[in-house]
């Protein structure tokens, strides 16, 4: 017998041709429709920018930039405050509530005179007063020499 032609090949073949067609659907949904992802998972709120990155010189002052936070929830969700591990960075205006369906803009703020050269990376958890699956901000921070940044 041909190997090629083995039914049970032919069936390998059309499971394998399934499978991939499953998991490429399933990376399209998750980059289309994110908030519908975070909310099957069980978040109540999903962060729009969900990963940042922050530029600045070292011994300067505080660099700032925005991000947005969607409301999941059939209810108002307060979001308590947030744990960055580096001193450098907080996120304000906190405490904050989102209405149902509802958008806020928090910043993140990092204070550039602690921080030596480098680049720092790391996840903020948001702390709610609902429950929900933990939703992280993702923080990358890369302090430059002064002479380093371009004019």
């Amino acid at each position: 017998m041909n190997a090629p032609n083995h039914p049970s090949l032919k069936n390998f073949s059309c499971a394998s041709i399934t499978i991939a067609a499953m998991l490429l659907a399933g990376v399209l949904f998750h980059l289309v429709f994110p908030k519908q992802i975070a909310r099957l998972l069980g978040a109540a709120v999903y962060v729009e920018e969900k990963n940042l990155t922050i530029t600045g010189p070292t011994g300067s002052g505080t660099v700032s930039i925005p991000f947005h936070v969607h409301s999941l929830s059939s209810t108002p969700v307060t979001i308590i405050g947030a744990i960055p591990r580096c001193g450098c960075t907080f996120l304000d205006p906190l405490p904050t509530t989102i209405e149902p369906g509802g958008r806020q803009e928090l910043t993140i703020n990092v204070d550039f005179s602690k921080l030596p050269a480098g680049v720092t990376s790391e996840s903020i958890p948001l702390i709610l007063d609902s429950p929900s699956i933990q939703v992280d901000l993702n923080l990358s921070i890369n302090a430059t020499n002064r002479k380093e940044i371009p004019l």
